[in-house]
């Protein structure tokens, strides 16, 4: 989630373009749209930065709740 800060950073100042944004954010929810990365974010890392970076992962979060997306990686042909 460091990474994820740091480029919210650069995009507040203008140095990542929206497309660019859009995609880390997808990264991030890679990493916390499973039900463990979840807990870590919300009972861990959510108090180490600040309130603004912490609203917009809740709510991204929110949106996707568990979609567990490493299941969907490893079922997508429908193949276990």
């Amino acid at each position: 989630m460091e990474n994820r800060y740091f480029e919210y950073r650069q995009y507040k100042n203008g140095l990542l373009s929206e497309e660019e944004w859009q995609a880390r954010l997808f990264i991030a929810l890679e990493n916390h749209g499973i039900r463990r990365g979840q807990q870590w974010w919300f009972k861990v890392g959510r108090k180490l930065y600040p309130p603004d970076f912490v609203d917009l992962i809740d709510n991204l979060l929110r949106n996707e709740t568990h979609i567990d997306i490493y299941k969907l990686f490893a079922t997508w042909d429908g193949e276990e």
